[in-house]
């Protein structure tokens, strides 16, 4: 009875163990879903507005107050679009750098740009805010759109939806609600992320598929900024890459490169191999022209001409040093407030 006893009692255990486990894991979950359904203001059947999925995919729309605010004559509104190189810039930036320009109206600073977003995404907050005006509006990209092209040929889409990100996005906006098991199933898809490319497919970034998807997005941003509102001005910068002949992996995460110190230190294979990003930017760059060339109320700001050549100007092949952002920051306002000057 006793030798029964004793080994009923570990296999009780482990049941008493495993059960316990389950309802640990079946209890975070629910909370978890709980806490979801209060952050994107889902009803009790789980359907959200589509604003609402716009701001959980993009919460600095809601952060930032670019959603909520109005456009008026008594604040001088600037509105930044871009990835983190913009986000790095535009963050050090004050109201008071802006003095000169806003005319002695209160600045109201809108720094949507943020960490791997692509010109696609910038396309989308901008019709977001379509309904209102900005005095300012800057759009600087060129790098992360380049992650687009590490996939195979047949696989690619000009919305970037073979994009693991873009393609959520679509579903959610179509079903209107989003749960746990969605961001689990996203997170474990095979489709390409919107961060570093899968080594087996960087390659495939050596032939650039973006041209026409990156022209179409800037086009279609700087439409939608120019049509807000006569007065705003739209500024577009190309994109200022350095990327050293003698560029290897190990030389930079050893700090061989030469480049000066910073917010980031990124090697190039976040964005693909780096011969696709040179030839990625470039096409990039070529876009921009384009349309700043077929724009007349829309400005160049040629950050490549003034940066790229100089490897104090940045911390790693993209993001600027504290020397490099002076200087973008010193042509930016230099360009906004000519530009005040002259209406």
């Amino acid at each position: 009875m006793n030798t029964v006893q004793k080994s009923r009692s570990p296999r009780r255990r482990a049941l008493f163990i495993a059960a316990y486990l389950l309802f640990v894991v079946v209890l975070i979950a629910v909370a978890a879903q709980v806490v979801l359904m209060v952050r994107t203001n889902q009803s009790l059947d789980g359907t959200m507005r589509e604003i609402d999925v716009w701001t959980f995919y993009y919460p600095e729309l809601e952060q930032s107050q670019a959603l909520q605010d109005d456009a008026d004559s008594k604040h001088f509104d600037v509105l930044f679009l871009g990835g983190s190189v913009l986000e790095q810039v535009a963050r050090k930036l004050e109201p008071d750098d802006f003095s000169n320009a806003a005319n002695g109206k209160p600045v109201r600073i809108y720094n949507l740009a943020k960490s791997a977003h692509t010109t696609r995404d910038s396309l989308l907050k901008m019709r977001q805010l379509s309904h209102r005006a900005f005095d300012v509006v800057v759009i600087y990209h060129g790098i992360n759109d380049a992650r687009m092209n590490c996939c195979k040929p047949e696989h690619f889409k000009q919305d970037y939806s073979h994009c693991k990100w873009y393609q959520s996005m679509e579903q959610r906006l179509i079903e209107k609600r989003i749960s746990l098991k969605d961001i689990v199933t996203d997170a474990t898809d095979q489709v390409i992320g919107l961060g570093q490319p899968r080594p087996e497919l960087s390659s495939e970034g050596l032939t650039v598929k973006t041209a026409a998807a990156f022209e179409a997005n800037i086009r279609e941003t700087v439409q939608l900024a120019e049509g807000s509102s006569p007065n705003t001005q739209v500024i577009v910068g190309t994109f200022a890459l350095h990327l050293p002949d003698d560029y290897s992996r190990d030389k930079m995460e050893s700090g061989e490169l030469g480049f000066a110190k910073g917010d980031y230190n990124m090697v190039a294979e976040s964005w693909g191999e780096p011969e696709g990003i040179r030839r990625a930017v470039t096409v990039h760059n070529d876009a921009i022209r384009k349309v700043t060339n077929a724009s007349s109320g829309t400005q160049l700001l040629d950050i490549d001409a003034e940066l790229s050549g100089d490897i104090s100007m940045f911390c790693d092949l993209c993001h600027v040093s504290d020397f490099g952002r002076l200087r973008f920051q010193s042509l930016l306002l230099e360009a906004i407030t000519v530009q005040s000057d002259s209406k």
